[in-house]
């Protein structure tokens, strides 16, 4: 005999609580899984621990200021009321860390796995000695590098505002969702795509790094202090205005020497009748130096630290192709420029100048053009730093385009590097970068929690309807 039970009730309260709660439960899951895949010495993602930590640390706060909305409601019918409103906000919560996920998951991908390493290890090797020179509560997470469609790398520091794509669901509409990402303390590092397989454009990531290194340590005040103090009364609102860019340019030639150097130079080269129209106006001065400004401060870094460039200097051919360019009295202000930046001293790092942050020599120009000649003989490069591989291919493909190509030297190199040791493992047996760690993300966590919460509430009142 077939027994008869009763059909479940439509409307169960405690029901919808199980499944509100097993959303959350679902992302700390997917959470603690990523973590694990970032620590040990075979964690695949053993380069980006910290980086995890602070993202599953800040979201961990916002999911149980859900559950304790949910807990506080109860499982009474007033529940249905509110489950929408908490939907919302889980499906947010899921969101946000999907804007996270889908760049970590990059890693995952066979054939861009070495290039995402190179640009990882790039951009720690160029960010990481800032640390030295912190107290352990001031240090940070390195930038997290992913592929855009960008013509040029850029930084998405920590607290800025980042574009992120629209989704029918949840309680977040622009910006508040942008802004909600602004509440993650993980700095970006975009890259175009054609990066993957094309390594001497790799080199401009430095200036990205410098980015990141004057955004985290406070010190864009202090650069254009310097730079006003050099630099003659009729042009410091000029120079003042380009002092970011031109402290990234000079950070990305200690990165990568000469190879910064020619990606900028090939970066910024245009046809001549063009660059008589790259002109600054005094209603605006814009946030870039002129083409013609930051080639030659690049070149003057150099200059500066010692250096004699392994593939040769190349302003004399800029001045010479470019002998028409405008705002050439600024060029008198090139070398004091660069020299302030160098010399400091910048009280956020004890006084030091950027030379002894990431210090340039002679030897680092030479393991490039040593491993340039590798390159060009379709030869692995001997370099142990990723910074010189990068500045290698830079040389060795302006030197023989073709052969380049004909070699696959792209491939060749970023082979190279995805089997050296790396710098940025860092796995779960040393120490956090910064022990405060747990109080920021919590305040992190707090305002994020904060935002979802708005929206969510916002969305209520307008229309209740629970996403299909």
């Amino acid at each position: 005999m077939t027994t008869m039970t009763e059909p479940p009730p439509l409307l169960d309260p405690a029901r919808t609580a199980r499944e509100l709660d097993a959303r959350l439960t679902s992302l700390e899951a997917e959470l603690r899984s990523w973590g694990e895949a970032t620590t040990g010495p075979d964690g695949p993602l053993r380069r980006h621990h910290t980086q995890m930590a602070a993202l599953a640390g800040t979201l961990a706060v916002a999911v149980t200021d859900v559950r304790t909305s949910l807990d506080r409601i109860g499982r009474a019918l007033s529940l249905l009321d509110r489950a929408a409103g908490l939907d919302r906000r889980i499906l947010d919560l899921h969101r946000l860390w999907g804007f996270f996920r889908d760049k970590l998951s990059l890693r995952f991908v066979p054939w861009l796995r070495d290039s995402l390493v190179t640009a990882d290890d790039l951009a720690w090797e160029c960010y990481s000695p800032v640390q030295a020179f912190l107290p352990a509560e001031q240090r940070r997470e390195p930038p997290l590098t992913y592929f855009t469609g960008g013509a040029s790398p850029f930084l998405m520091p920590r607290g800025t505002l980042l574009v992120v794509e629209p989704l029918p669901d949840g309680g977040l509409r622009e910006p508040d969702f942008a802004e909600a990402v602004r509440a993650v303390p993980v700095p970006l590092i975009g890259l175009p795509w054609f990066h993957a397989f094309h390594l001497p454009d790799a080199p401009l990531l430095a200036h990205e790094a410098g980015h990141a290194v004057e955004n985290d340590l406070g010190l864009a005040t202090q650069v254009r202090s310097l730079i006003a103090g050099a630099v003659p009364d009729a042009r410091r609102a000029a120079w003042s205005a380009w002092s970011s860019e031109i402290f990234a340019d000079v950070y990305g030639v200690l990165g990568c020497g000469s190879g910064f150097c020619r990606a900028l130079s090939a970066l910024l080269a245009t046809h001549p009748r063009g660059m008589a129209g790259d002109l600054r106006e005094e209603a605006d001065w814009g946030s870039y130096p002129t083409r013609t400004l930051r080639v030659l401060i690049a070149a003057a870094v150099l200059e500066e630290v010692g250096i004699v460039p392994a593939a040769g200097s190349v302003t004399e051919q800029w001045r010479q192709v470019y002998a028409d360019r405008p705002h050439t009295d600024f060029e008198d202000d090139v070398e004091v420029v660069v020299r302030a930046l160098l010399t400091g001293p910048y009280d956020a790092l004890g006084g030091a100048g950027l030379g002894d942050v990431l210090p340039y020599q002679q030897e680092d120009e030479n393991a490039v053009a040593a491993a340039a000649e590798e390159l060009d003989s379709g030869l692995s490069p001997s370099a142990r730093q990723v910074r010189h591989v990068a500045a290698a291919a830079r040389l060795a493909y302006d030197r023989n385009p073709c052969a380049y190509a004909r070699n696959e030297t792209t491939l060749v190199a970023l082979n190279w590097i995805g089997q050296m040791p790396s710098v940025a493992e860092r796995d779960e047996q040393e120490p956090p970068p910064e022990p405060s760690r747990g109080p920021r993300n919590d305040l992190a966590g707090h305002r994020l929690a904060a935002l979802l919460g708005a929206a969510a509430d916002a969305r209520e009142r307008g229309d209740g309807d629970v996403p299909a």
